[in-house]
């Protein structure tokens, strides 16, 4: 009898430390899954239940920001809580440490986005948690971290960028390839720091001054 107790406070604990569970009405043990996502909470937990996370919660539907997203206004960004931590054009080169953007842009959720410098609409952005875009990808041609719908890829001695989520990249050093080339953002990164280039969609980026790449957080 008391080896049989044993074993059932082992499984409760077990269930209650997972932190995706809770009793329901009638006694049963109600877990995290698609029909209860708010007994989600954290981010590999709601993933497996299908679920998207976003703003410290599991939802059934994805944010307004998931996957790339094409011509989004700056002001549509800033009434959902964004705001613009860093830009520079793609000319300039060897002067911003990604140490210090990274000081500047410190909140959980990072956005990279494009556009012709003055214009107010991003021609590309894309974001995640700031782990996941800051996530090391290594120095290889093809590694990608998938993330919020898009495939992210960082290294502060080859390149910062993304495409779309199931797409493969070659990063050589920025990302050349032409698989859904308007979907695309990539920025040259040299000894911890950017530099000029390269591209935003299907857009040779070097040593351009009319366009800009800006990083938002929220």
């Amino acid at each position: 009898m008391t080896k049989k107790v044993s074993v059932l406070l082992v499984i409760a604990f077990l269930v209650g430390a997972t932190g995706c569970s809770s009793s329901s009405d009638s006694g049963a043990t109600v877990v995290c899954d698609m029909s209860h996502l708010s007994l989600c909470t954290t981010e590999s937990t709601c993933s497996n239940a299908s679920g998207y996370w976003y703003d410290n919660s599991c939802n059934s539907d994805p944010s307004s920001t998931w996957g790339v997203k094409k011509n989004v206004d700056q002001s549509d960004l800033e009434a959902e809580g964004w705001s613009i931590c860093f830009s520079e054009s793609y000319d300039v080169s060897g002067v911003s440490a990604i140490s210090s953007i990274l000081s500047s842009c410190n909140k959980s959720r990072l956005m990279l986005a494009c556009r012709h410098v003055g214009n107010p609409i991003f021609v590309l952005s894309a974001e995640a948690s700031r782990a996941d875009v800051t996530y090391d990808t290594g120095t290889d041609h093809y590694t990608t971290h998938t993330a919020n719908g898009v495939e992210w890829y960082f290294n502060d001695n080859q390149s910062w960028g993304f495409a779309p989520e199931g797409d493969s990249v070659f990063k050589n050093e920025c990302d050349l390839s032409d698989t859904d080339p308007d979907y695309r953002m990539c920025i040259n990164t040299m000894s911890g720091n950017l530099i000029y280039g390269y591209r935003c969609g299907d857009n040779n980026l070097n040593s351009d001054a009319s366009w800009e790449r800006v990083f938002l957080e929220r």
